[in-house]
């Protein structure tokens, strides 16, 4: 079986955490190299450290993975997205959420995630995305602080 690549949230690199299936697949992705990462990820996670030793175990795991590029293409496709999603009244989500999606899009990747603003964006770009384990049940709320 060939997968394509997955560019995972830190939404869904959290649900590793709280969700075995979130860890199995997570690690299946990661042993077969389809798990990507790029800056915009790696600065979400690394703002959550708590401290200088779990920032370069964090940092670490991160330079392992292969990256994407936040590159010019990303970042018009960003603006572009948000213009579309503008146009509905649903442009006011988080900038970090709309270049991730643009550095997947733009790369032929998949957005992994436990965030409702990925299947926001993807309604108007039909990229692919998919929830890491599932979307919330009621009452859950998605990983957002």
């Amino acid at each position: 079986m060939t997968l394509g690549l997955y560019l995972a949230d830190k939404s869904a690199l959290e649900r590793r955490h709280r969700s075995e299936v979130a860890a199995g697949f997570l690690a299946a992705l990661a042993g077969s190299h389809a798990l990507v990462t790029c800056g915009v990820v790696a600065l979400e996670v690394l703002y959550s450290a708590r401290n200088v030793q779990e920032y370069g175990a964090l940092d670490s795991r991160l330079r392992a993975q292969p990256w994407l590029p936040v590159d010019e293409r990303a970042s018009a496709r960003a603006l572009e997205v948000q213009g579309l999603l503008a146009a509905r009244g649903q442009h006011r989500m988080p900038i970090a959420d709309l270049l991730i999606a643009a550095v997947a899009e733009v790369n032929g990747a998949t957005v992994l995630h436990h965030d409702h603003d990925f299947e926001r964006i993807a309604a108007v770009t039909g990229q692919p995305v998919r929830w890491v384990d599932g979307p919330p049940d009621f009452g859950e709320t998605d990983d957002r602080p």
